[in-house]
């Protein structure tokens, strides 16, 4: 099957990058002059989503997860994208993986190392702001982060053109509820008729396989 036709690719070359730099790549481990203010980062994210032809003009619903040791899939979040192009599945993605960057660092410098430099970096924030930043507001954003330190992968659906954003919270609802993903804390009220939706149907699908492709390259 052509590569190309996938609508999943792993976290791996992220992880990677993040080990190789020349300097430990947690912000209060680094000198100011060599933060580059972390480009590095986000066009490692860029090529990421590139490579994988993640769609720029389309909305849809995605899926982070990872495989145990018995090759079964556990989803770890269902998240979903706006049909508008300044927030479709591409620019969704990127903002995540740029926002909860803390899961991608923990992977590679564990999670109480991590913890403890995003700690520095928002009291020095908090600092530099007067106080105006809510610690414990950006906190339990970190805090969020570290509980998708384990995904492996991404996979998502295209919702088809004209959608409404209604329906596509609607279907995100539903596939949240259809899966379970440990990391969505909300679990939102389900109107049966999505159940049974046609678009849902689809969504659901489309997920499904792609978790199925990737199930294949596993040989237990």
């Amino acid at each position: 099957m052509n590569e190309k036709s996938f609508k999943h690719f792993d976290l791996f070359p992220l992880l990677h990058t993040i080990a190789v730099q020349p300097i430990p790549a947690l912000p209060p481990l680094r000198e100011r002059s060599e933060r580059h203010q972390g480009t590095w980062y986000t066009e490692a994210i860029d090529r990421l989503l590139t490579s994988a032809n993640v769609p720029k003009d389309k909305g849809g619903w995605y899926v982070w997860g990872r495989f145990n040791d018995a090759a079964w899939w556990q989803p770890i979040y269902v998240g979903k994208a706006s049909p508008r192009k300044e927030w479709g599945l591409y620019k969704r993605l990127h903002y995540e993986l740029r926002e909860e960057r803390s899961a991608m660092f923990a992977a590679v410098y564990g999670r109480d190392a991590t913890m403890t430099a995003e700690r520095k970096l928002l009291d020095a924030w908090k600092r530099a702001s007067k106080n105006k930043i809510d610690f414990f507001k950006k906190g339990e954003g970190v805090q969020r982060a570290l509980r998708k330190t384990d995904t492996h992968f991404i996979v998502w659906a295209e919702a088809p053109l004209g959608i409404s954003e209604e329906n596509i919270r609607l279907v995100e609802n539903a596939l949240i509820d259809h899966y379970r993903p440990s990391n969505n804390s909300k679990r939102p009220t389900i109107q049966e008729m999505y159940m049974s939706s046609d678009l849902f149907a689809n969504a659901r699908k489309e997920i499904d396989e792609e978790i199925f492709k990737m199930r294949g390259a596993f040989k237990i």
